[in-house]
């Protein structure tokens, strides 16, 4: 029997790297110690998961539980939460940092039945429990909900105290499905999350609003959670999926001479990593982290523009960012991740050539950097820098699916729609940089699983690379394969267009 149906639904990708539904596995701890049998649909893995879903169905789970971000895991998720509705009445609830956020409109619809905002763990738990025994939800906090046709919307539930939850199970599902997404290092990647939020105030970031203060598991307690991973499951590389992993130094030292005190044979990577906090290390502390098996850093970089920094309250600068990159340099196997972003409000194509001409300095100076793609500004409610993206025009989608179509990478038809600041010759500069920037870095990160996409970047590489060094894109008859490639990648309800 089958207690519980989590879906992960299914995003754009460029490669066959997937990695594991940590949400989903976070909000199965407290359930899955009492017995309960969850099933997780990863609509990434598995090509059936219609068919599972409805076999799953006729099991007459407590509910189905769906998380998904802002953009198009949200049309997935709405197939998902509509297919539940045709065959079913097995309660809708969806979860994640888009509902969390936007939960009234997110229970708008027809599909979704109860919200989960914030932290999922109890909530979740104690929500499956009720709807169990068939009682009120009125007494479930941190939910929203639908009654007799009307939203209704319980009390907030306090933030979790991460020690006091049980370790994830991650024995609910088969961990060989999944692969690393971000970096190189080992086949097979476990995610592990042992901190939460981030004391810094990013305009563009939903992190204040939904974790507004860091929160961590013990040194001694992820040093026996990494040992437990390593011994079950004998995987040695882990993706530390923290917001902000690096806020404690003490801490994490801590953690880092337990890893070498019990011998793991491990190797790991980052997510949570500012250009600030690396540049006030100490020698010792980075060697420390790289004899312990760090081999990744991801990094926020965001932009080549001083002014933009300061627009976006990043805290941290270029000086900064070129310093950590020089030095990790030094490092062979550590190899340093940027991310960055262009299309904020008052930017101008200048600034975004600042952004470009970075990321070939950054190359330059460290072969080891990474730079996969440069992403679009998405305004996120509730964040400092929504305000400004209204002042100039920026008109929120309506309903939840509308907000299906918001894209991160690719400029689509509706781009003047979610982003009316962006001027027409911006938008044409950005689809050209886009597409020679993710044939110059991407296939040297991602692994593409359709033979042809390989084919023809293999082709077009030389051309990009020659485009980006001289920043010549003038006559660029290869825009023609760029919407091949979109319309080979992209599901046909999220399709966009490069061209015009």
């Amino acid at each position: 029997m089958t207690d519980v149906i989590l879906v992960h639904p299914k995003v754009v990708l460029l490669s066959d790297l997937v990695s594991l539904p940590i949400s989903l596995i976070s909000i199965s701890r407290l359930l899955d110690a009492e017995g309960y049998k969850i099933k997780i649909i990863d609509q990434r893995v598995n090509s059936n998961w219609k068919k599972e879903l409805i076999k799953e169905l006729k099991k007459n789970p407590v509910c189905v539980g769906i998380s998904t971000m802002t953009g198009n895991s949200i049309l997935s998720g709405l197939t998902a939460s509509k297919l539940v509705k045709e065959n079913s009445d097995v309660p809708v609830v969806w979860g994640g940092p888009h509902p969390s956020i936007l939960p009234q409109l997110t229970l708008e619809n027809e599909y979704v039945d109860i919200v989960c905002e914030g932290e999922g763990e109890v909530t979740f738990y104690e929500l499956a429990k009720t709807l169990e025994k068939d009682k009120s939800l009125s007494g479930v906090k941190g939910i929203w909900y639908k009654e007799n046709g009307n939203i209704k919307r319980n009390e907030k539930r306090s933030f979790v105290d991460l020690n006091t939850l049980p370790d994830p199970p991650y024995n609910i599902l088969d961990i060989k499905n999944y692969k690393n997404t971000s970096w190189q290092i080992s086949e097979y990647t476990i995610n592990i999350e042992t901190s939460r939020g981030c004391p810094h105030r990013c305009a563009y970031c939903y992190n204040p609003n939904l974790y507004p203060f860091w929160r961590a598991l013990k040194p001694e307690r992820v040093v026996e959670l990494l040992k437990k991973l390593v011994d079950k499951y004998k995987i040695g590389s882990f993706l530390f999926h923290d917001d902000n992993f690096f806020v404690n130094q003490k801490r994490t030292n801590e953690i880092m001479e337990g890893i070498l005190r019990e011998g793991l044979d491990i190797v790991m990577g980052f997510q949570g990593m500012r250009v600030d906090t690396l540049y006030q290390m100490k020698k010792s502390e980075l060697d420390l982290l790289y004899k312990a098996g760090c081999k990744y850093f991801n990094f926020g970089l965001e932009t080549g523009s001083p002014r933009i920094l300061k627009l976006i309250e990043k805290g941290t600068t270029l000086k900064q960012a070129y310093s950590i990159n020089k030095r990790l340099a030094k490092y062979p196997d550590i190899k340093p991740h940027y991310n960055f972003m262009s299309g904020f409000p008052t930017e101008t194509i200048e600034e975004m050539f600042m952004t470009m001409n970075m990321t070939v300095k950054l190359k330059r100076e460290n072969p080891n950097a990474q730079i996969p793609i440069i992403f679009l500004f998405i305004p996120w409610p509730k964040t400092k820098i929504y305000d400004l993206a209204l002042q100039y025009g920026f008109v929120p989608p309506k309903s939840l699916e509308e907000w299906g179509y918001i894209e991160w990478g690719s400029i689509s038809k509706d781009c003047h729609k979610f982003r009316p600041w962006l001027t027409e010759d911006f938008i044409k500069m950005y689809k050209k940089l886009l597409l020679t920037h993710q044939l110059v870095y991407y296939p040297a990160i991602a692994k593409f699983t359709n033979f042809i996409i390989k084919i023809l970047t293999g082709l077009y590489g030389p051309i990009a690379k020659f485009r980006y060094r001289h920043k010549f894109y003038r006559f660029m008859p290869e825009m023609i394969l760029a919407e091949y490639i979109d319309n080979i990648i992209r599901p046909r309800e999220s399709r966009c267009s490069f061209t015009r």
